[in-house]
C-alpha cells in the first residue's frame, strides 16, 4: 500500500457550524449539523505555504479559546453519525455516551470511530425504519442507492431519516451542476470557499461566462501578485508575458500550468500566490458530472464528519477517520522501516540509523487511534519521511488528547500514556496462552499486573518464535486447535472421572495448563488454576477503558497493583443502579431471544442471576454466614443467607435447617423454586450469556435505537433548567428532564401502575406529601427529595426482585433515571410531586425563580383528569397573573381559588405584597402573545421598577395558592 501524505489538500480543513439554506418541494431542510473538532480555522483553510511547513503547534494556537457550544449541536452528532457497532464498542469499552455530557462524549466518540476505522470493518448501518429499498425509492435509484449505502457502511455512518434527507438534497443540486465554470471557480477562491456541493451549486448559479469574458485586464503595481487596472484596455486579454511578469514578482515558477492558473487568478481579480494558484488548481481537479461513486464517497465523508450532505468537499473521498487508520497502518507496516532504511542508508551513518530506527519506534507508541486523529484533523501535511517532523507534531497532538481527558492534571501526558499501554497490555493479556495461569504456581493473586504481564510476554514470545500454535488463557480453544488439543489430551475425562471431579469444560481446561506447565494433576491443583483463571478474568474483564481511565485519574495504576489489591479496589466501587440494570436488561433480553431453553429453565436462570446479584452486593458475606454456621454452601442456603439480611428486626440462627427462611421472599414464584425447577451449576456461565452472540448483538442494536431517539433536539428551557441545577447536559439527563417537566406526564401514576403489575400491589406512598406543606421552602425540598429518595429505593428492589422481562427492567431503568434528575432539578426551583387533598391525589408541576425579571411563579395541578394552569408574577409588591381551566366548573372553582388567595396575601403579615389582579381565563382563549399576563390594561409606570424577592417568598406565594385551589 501506498500512502503519500506530504500534501494535505483543503479537504482536511477543520469543520464549523454550518446551515443549509435550500429546501425543495420534495425535502425537508437539512437540519444544522456539525461537529467540534480542535484548531478550527473558519472556512478559510490554512493551506501551507510549500516552501514552509507549519506544525501541529502552529496551526492549533489560534483555537485554544473556541467554545465547542457555538460550534455544533454533539446531540444531532450522536444521533446520525453514532454507528450501532460505535454504540457496542463504547458499552464494551465502558462507556456510558448517554451519561457523559457534550465535549466528552464527542471526545469518546472520536475514539470509538478512530479505533472501528482500524478496524476495517464495514458497517451496514441501517436503522429500524430505513433500508435498502426505502434508500433507492428517497434517491430514484437503485444504483445511487447502492453506491450511497456502500460508502456510508465504508465509513461507519448509519442511514438514518435525517441523514437520507439530508442526502437526498446533496444529490439533487450536485446532479443539477453540469461544469464548473472558470467564473464560479474564481467567484469561490476569491471568497475562501471550499469545493463542497453546496458552494459549487451556488457559484455555478450565480455567475456566467459573459461576466467573466468582459473582466478587466491588469497592469503590476510595485506589490507581489497584485495587478492596477488599465483605463483604456477594458477589453483586451492579458498576454502570456504580463501574466509571466505576475509569476515572476509573485516568486512563483513560470511553468505552463502556472501560467494558466495565473491567468485565471487575474481574470478573476484573485492575488496570485503559491496557495491561491493551489486552490484553483484543487477546483479544477473536481470534474463534472459527478461519478456516482466520488458524489457517494465525498458525500459519506461529510456525513462520518459530522457535516451536512451538501457541505461534501468534493475533492474528498475519505473521511479523517480513515486517513487516520491508513496512516496507522502504514507506520506499523514493514514498508515504513523500509523507507526509513532506504533514507538512512543515503544520508546517515550507521550509528543514526539505530536512532532513527527508535524515532519510529516511539511514533509507533504515540501514534494512538485518537492521537493519530487528532492530528489528521488538524490539517498539519504530514510527511512519512520526515520522521523526526512527524514524531513532534505527534507529541503535540498528544498533549492536546492528553489534556482532554485529564484536564488540570500537570502530568496529563504520563496519565494518557499509563493508560493506554495499560489498554494495550489489557488486550494482549487476552491472548496470552494458557500456560500463563501458572505463573507464580498458580497464584497470581500475590503479584503485580505488571509482573504478570512481563511474564506473559516472554511465554507468548517462546512460542510465537517456535512457530508454535496454543490454547488462549482468555477464549475457547480455536477451532484450528480443536482436533490436536483432544488427540493430545484424550485421556483427560479419565483423570476427571478417577479424580471424583465434574466432566466440564473448566475442569478440561485446567487439566491442560498443569499439563502445558508439568505440573502435578491433582484435583487441589486442578481448584488452584480454576481459581486462577477466575482471578484473571475477573479482573481483566472489569478494566475496561472507561474503568482504567478513572483509576488513573484517582491517581491509581492498574500496572502497579496486584490481582488481589484490583479486585479489592474494583469490589469496593459504588456501581449505579442504572449500570447494574443494563446487565440485567441485556441478560434478559439473551434468555428472551433463546428458543432453546425451556421456561422452566429460564426461570433457573433468573433466580440465579438474582442469587449472584445479592452475593456480589451483600460482599460475599452470605457465603461466609453460611459457611461459618457449618451448613452446606449451596444456592439454596446462600439465598436464604441472603432473604434473612433484608428482613429488618429478626434474629436468625443458621443450621441445616436455613432453607426454611424461604417464605421471606415476596414473589408470587420464589427464586428457590427458579433454581430447582432448572439447575445450579455453572453459574458463571449463565451471567455471561445464554444464548451466545446473536442476542447479544440483538440487544445492543435495540439499546443503539433507544439512545438514538434520546440523542435528538430538545427545548432549549430544558438545557437551561440543567445547567441552573449543575445536572451535566447528556442525552439521557436531557430526555428525563423532559419528561419530569412535562405537565401531561404523571410520572409517579406510572411508577405505581408498574409495580403494583409485578408485584400485585404497590408499596410506594403516594400521599406522603400532604396538603398541609411545611412552611420552609428548605423544608419543603428536603421532604421532596426524601420522597424522591424512597421511590427510587423501591424501583430498585423492583428491578432487582421482581422484573423478569427485558421491557419491564428498561421502564424501571428509564424512571429510576427519570427521579434522580428531578431530584436535581429542586436547585432550579423546579419541582414535580403528587400531593394527597382530601383522599384524592393531585400531580403537581411547580417552578419559581428570581433575578433582573420579576419574581415568578409558575404551576400545573392535574385533578379531576383536567390540568390548570397558573401563572404568577411580584412587581413592586403587587402580584399579577392568571389561572386557567377548561371547563365551566373548573373556571368557577379556580375564581373562587382567587378570592381564597387575595385573603390569605392580606392575612399574611411576613409580606407587604397585595394582589392587583389575577385573572381566570378559558386554556383554550389564553392569548399566547401576552408580554404579561394577567392583566388586560396599561401596565402603570411604576411596575418597570422591579424589586427582587428571594425564592423563600415566592414558595410562600405558590404554597397560598395551591392550597387555595385545594379548597
Amino acid at each position: 500500500m501506498k500512502i503519500n501524505f506530504d500534501q494535505v489538500s483543503l479537504q482536511n480543513s477543520s469543520m464549523i457550524k454550518t446551515s443549509t439554506p435550500v429546501e425543495n418541494a420534495n425535502t425537508k431542510a437539512v437540519q444544522s449539523i456539525s461537529r467540534p473538532v480542535d484548531f478550527l480555522s473558519g472556512e478559510n483553510t490554512v493551506i501551507r505555504d510549500k516552501k514552509e511547513k507549519k506544525t501541529f503547534e502552529d496551526i492549533s494556537a489560534g483555537a485554544k479559546n473556541i467554545d465547542v457550544d457555538n460550534l455544533s449541536d454533539y446531540r444531532t452528532l450522536m444521533a446520525n453519525t453514532m454507528s450501532e457497532e460505535d454504540y457496542k464498542k463504547a458499552c464494551e469499552d465502558g462507556f456510558d455516551l448517554g451519561n457523559l455530557d457534550h465535549k466528552k462524549s464527542v471526545t469518546i466518540l472520536d475514539r470509538i470511530k478512530a479505533e472501528v476505522a482500524k478496524s476495517g470493518k464495514d458497517v451496514p448501518g441501517f436503522t429500524d425504519d430505513l433500508d435498502e429499498e426505502t434508500v433507492a425509492e428517497a434517491l430514484g435509484s437503485d444504483t445511487l442507492a447502492r453506491s450511497i449505502t456502500s460508502a456510508l457502511g465504508s465509513e461507519n455512518v448509519p442511514v438514518t431519516k435525517e441523514n437520507l434527507s439530508g442526502i437526498k438534497l446533496a444529490v439533487s443540486m450536485a446532479k443539477s451542476i453540469d461544469m464548473l465554470t472558470d467564473t464560479a471557480v474564481g467567484a469561490m477562491v476569491s471568497k475562501g470557499e471550499l469545493p463542497t456541493i453546496e458552494n459549487i451549486y451556488f457559484a455555478v448559479n450565480s455567475t456566467s461566462e459573459k461576466a467573466g469574458a468582459n473582466a478587466p485586464s491588469f497592469m503590476i503595481q510595485g506589490v507581489s501578485g497584485y495587478m492596477t487596472r488599465l483605463e483604456n484596455t477594458k477589453d483586451a486579454p492579458l498576454t502570456e508575458g504580463e501574466i509571466r511578469d505576475v509569476l515572476e514578482q509573485s516568486g512563483l515558477e513560470k511553468t505552463e500550468e502556472n501560467i494558466e492558473l495565473a491567468g485565471m487568478a487575474l481574470k478573476n481579480n484573485i492575488e496570485v500566490s503559491d496557495e491561491n494558484l493551489d486552490k484553483i488548481k484543487t477546483f479544477k481537479s473536481v470534474d463534472f458530472p459527478l461519478s456516482v461513486d466520488k458524489l457517494s464517497k465525498s458525500i459519506a465523508a461529510a456525513l462520518a464528519e459530522g457535516k451536512p450532505a451538501v457541505k461534501a468537499d468534493l475533492t474528498k473521498e475519505k473521511s479523517i477517520y480513515k486517513k487516520a487508520a491508513e496512516l496507522f497502518e502504514y507506520i506499523n507496516s514493514p514498508e515504513a522501516e523500509k523507507v526509513d532504511a532506504g533514507v538512512n542508508a543515503k544520508s546517515v551513518p550507521g550509528s543514526e540509523s539505530l536512532s532513527r530506527t527508535r524515532v519510529l519506534t516511539e511514533i509507533r507508541l504515540k501514534m494512538t487511534a485518537e492521537v493519530n486523529l487528532k492530528l489528521i484533523a488538524s490539517g498539519v501535511a504530514i510527511d512519512t519521511k520526515d520522521l523526526d517532523g512527524l514524531l513532534e507534531n505527534l507529541k503535540a497532538a498528544e498533549k492536546n488528547v492528553a489534556e482532554e481527558y485529564f484536564a488540570d492534571a500537570p502530568d496529563a501526558v504520563e496519565k494518557y500514556e499509563e493508560w493506554t499501554a495499560l489498554d494495550k497490555a489489557i488486550a494482549n493479556i487476552r491472548t496470552f496462552p494458557a500456560e500463563t495461569a501458572g505463573i507464580n504456581e498458580g497464584h497470581p493473586q500475590d503479584i503485580s499486573l505488571n509482573e504478570f504481564y512481563d511474564k506473559g510476554v516472554l511465554i507468548k514470545a517462546d512460542f510465537e518464535k517456535a512457530g508454535r500454535a496454543y490454547e488462549s488463557l482468555l477464549s475457547a480453544p480455536r477451532a484450528d486447535l480443536g482436533d490436536r488439543i483432544t488427540k493430545a489430551f484424550a485421556n483427560v475425562d479419565d483423570i476427571l472421572s478417577d479424580l471424583s471431579m465434574d466432566l466440564n469444560e473448566e475442569n478440561r481446561k485446567a487439566v491442560r495448563i498443569l499439563g502445558y506447565n508439568s505440573m502435578e494433576i491433582t484435583s487441589e491443583n486442578i481448584n488452584t488454576i480454576k481459581q486462577a483463571v477466575d482471578t484473571v478474568k475477573g479482573v481483566v474483564d472489569r478494566l475496561t477503558p472507561a474503568t482504567t481511565l478513572s483509576m488513573i485519574r484517582d491517581n491509581v495504576n492498574p500496572m502497579e497493583k496486584s490481582f488481589a489489591e484490583l479486585k479489592e479496589y474494583l469490589d469496593s466501587r459504588d456501581e449505579p443502579f442504572e449500570t447494574k440494570a443494563v446487565s440485567y436488561s441485556r441478560f434478559l433480553y439473551s434468555l428472551e431471544r433463546d428458543k432453546n431453553i425451556t421456561p422452566e429453565e429460564r426461570d433457573g436462570f433468573i433466580g440465579i442471576y438474582r442469587l449472584l446479584n445479592q452475593i456480589e452486593k451483600n460482599d460475599s458475606s452470605v457465603i461466609g454466614a453460611v459457611v461459618n454456621a457449618g451448613a452446606e454452601l449451596n444456592f439454596e442456603n446462600m439465598l436464604a443467607a441472603s432473604r434473612s439480611r433484608k428482613v429488618k428486626n429478626m434474629d436468625f440462627t443458621i443450621d441445616d435447617s436455613f432453607g426454611e427462611a424461604v417464605e421471606v421472599i415476596k414473589s408470587e414464584k420464589s427464586i428457590t423454586d427458579q433454581i430447582t425447577a432448572a439447575f445450579s451449576a455453572g453459574a458463571r456461565n449463565i451471567t455471561e450469556g445464554i444464548s451466545g452472540d446473536e442476542a447479544l448483538e440483538e440487544a445492543y442494536g435495540k439499546e443503539y435505537e433507544e439512545f438514538r431517539m434520546t440523542a435528538k433536539d430538545f427545548e432549549p428551557e430544558i438545557k437551561q433548567a440543567l445547567t441552573k441545577s449543575d445536572i451535566p447536559v447528556t442525552p439521557e439527563n436531557l430526555s428525563s428532564a423532559t419528561a419530569v417537566l412535562d405537565e401531561s406526564n404523571f410520572i409517579y401514576e406510572k411508577i405505581k401502575a408498574k409495580e403494583e403489575k409485578l408485584k400485585g400491589k404497590s408499596d410506594i406512598n403516594l400521599s406522603k406529601i400532604k396538603a398541609d406543606l411545611p412552611e420552609d421552602k428548605d423544608a419543603f425540598t428536603e421532604s421532596y427529595r426524601d420522597f424522591l429518595s424512597d421511590v427510587m429505593d423501591s424501583l430498585e428492589e423492583l428491578g432487582e426482585a421482581e422484573a423478569d422481562s427485558y421491557i419491564d427492567v428498561r421502564e424501571i431503568m428509564l424512571f429510576h433515571k427519570q427521579l434522580s434528575v428531578a431530584s436535581g432539578l429542586a436547585d432550579a426551583d423546579r419541582y414535580a410531586f403528587p400531593m394527597e387533598v382530601n383522599g384524592k391525589i393531585f400531580n403537581v408541576h411547580l417552578s419559581f425563580e428570581k433575578g433582573n425579571a420579576p419574581g415568578t411563579v409558575q404551576m400545573t395541578v392535574e385533578r379531576n383528569g383536567e390540568v390548570e394552569e397558573v401563572y404568577l408574577e411580584i412587581r413592586n409588591n403587587r402580584i399579577y397573573g392568571y389561572l386557567t381551566g377548561n371547563s365551566d366548573e373548573a373556571i368557577n372553582e379556580l375564581a373562587s381559588a382567587v378570592d381564597i388567595f387575595n385573603k390569605q396575601i392580606k392575612e399574611d403579615a411576613t409580606n407587604n405584597l397585595e394582589v392587583e389582579a389575577i385573572n381566570v381565563i378559558r386554556k383554550s382563549q389564553k392569548d399566547p402573545d401576552y408580554t404579561r399576563p394577567g392583566w388586560n390594561r396599561e401596565v402603570p409606570s411604576d411596575l418597570n421598577t422591579v424589586e427582587k424577592h428571594d425564592n423563600s417568598t415566592l414558595y410562600r406565594i405558590a404554597k397560598m395558592m395551591l392550597t387555595s385551589i385545594k379548597k
